[in-house]
C-alpha cells in the first residue's frame, strides 16, 4: 500500500497492491475522536483518494483497515 503525499494538501491518495474487498479509513485527532470514516466495499480499482479539506491544519493519525478487522 503507498499512501500519498506527505504532508497532505487536502487530498490523500492510497495505493493498494491490488483489488480488495472492503476497507475502511479512519482519520481520527489526537484525542481518539474519529473525523472521518469513510468506508469502501468491492473496489475494482487500487486508487483511493479521500478529501481532508475540512479538517484544520495539524497532524492526525489514521488506519486502513480489513473488512472485519479492528
Amino acid at each position: 500500500m503507498e499512501i500519498f503525499p506527505n504532508p497532505v494538501n487536502n487530498k490523500i491518495n492510497i495505493n493498494f497492491e491490488k483489488e480488495t474487498k472492503v476497507y475502511s479509513i479512519q482519520v481520527f485527532d489526537f484525542s481518539g475522536r474519529i473525523l472521518q470514516n469513510k468506508g469502501f466495499s468491492n473496489l475494482r480499482d487500487t486508487k483511493v483518494q479521500i478529501d481532508l479539506s475540512d479538517l484544520p491544519y495539524g497532524i492526525y493519525p489514521g488506519y486502513v483497515l480489513p473488512f472485519g478487522k479492528l
